[in-house]
């Protein structure tokens, strides 16, 4: 028995766990939480033909994996991390993430190993709603591009970067919010319902919650659906005198997050 490089996907569903809470005393939340976790594991299912991919769910995470000679492998789990985002956003949660590549023990209820460790410390250590990708991946699907695609290997590179948006140097991010009608090829009414959908979702919960930590996750969903114009306004505006009597709450949950974070960059 021993590691192998896999290429991995690891997924936080925000939320879920106070989904679970309420719960116990509302009992439809129990089907909807078992329909969001079993449409994430048929999606992934579904869009894979072969039997090297391994799913594992826990919780309010889910993980995927395969050999990083897959070819494709990296067009797939970005193509697919956005489906997922997506099918997230229609249950009424949101996520942050991590695609990576290291070595991995992952073989049905079994997961470990040091990539699992590096990805459960960068998914901390994230504050955004996003699914992050270092562009060093790249060089994976270069390497190892999809069937169609064998002979021409930079043309893999260039569908993929059209699912990612930079957001650092050495960092992109999954473009959930410029890809849904090239993913799942719906007209452009259909599009533009399922990213009103997301408005008011994000809507929503900008009301909804009184933390600033959780309020600045939804704007920073906002931010980036401005910016595909597939979303022109939104009706909700900013509060500013909200923000300053959150201000002490706020304080308490910075300190809280600061603190974690030092834990896991000690890690």
């Amino acid at each position: 028995m021993n590691y192998s490089n896999r290429l991995i996907l690891f997924v936080d569903i925000l939320g879920f766990t106070n989904e679970i809470y309420s719960s116990i005393n509302d009992k439809s939340k129990i089907n909807v939480l078992k329909t969001t976790l079993e449409n994430l594991e048929i999606l992934f299912r579904k869009n894979y033909s072969g039997d090297l991919m391994e799913f594992s769910q826990f919780s309010d995470s889910i993980v995927i994996s395969f050999p990083i000679d897959y070819p494709g492998g990296i067009y797939y789990i970005v193509t697919n991390a956005s489906f997922a985002m997506h099918s997230l956003f229609s249950n009424g949660f949101i996520c942050k993430g991590v695609i990576s590549v290291g070595q991995l023990y992952h073989e049905g209820n079994f997961l470990f190993g040091p990539e699992f460790l590096n990805v459960m410390k960068l998914e901390a250590l994230e504050n955004m709603p996003r699914i992050t990708i270092s562009k060093k991946l790249l060089k994976i699907a270069e390497k190892f591009p999809g069937e169609g695609n064998k002979d021409y290997p930079k043309a893999e590179i260039e569908y993929i970067l059209n699912h990612l948006e930079k957001v650092s140097p050495t960092v992109y991010e999954i473009g959930w919010y410029k890809d849904y009608s090239s993913l799942v090829g719906e007209s452009n009414e259909d599009t533009q319902q399922h990213y009103l959908l997301i408005k008011e979702l994000i809507e929503k919960n900008l009301i909804k919650f009184k933390s600033i930590r959780i309020q600045k996750k939804y704007l920073y969903l906002r931010k980036n659906l401005l910016s595909s114009r597939k979303i022109s306004d939104f009706n909700y505006k900013l509060n500013y005198m909200r923000y300053l009597q959150l201000l002490p709450k706020h304080l308490i949950e910075s300190t809280s997050n600061f603190l974690v974070k030092m834990y896991w960059k000690k890690k």
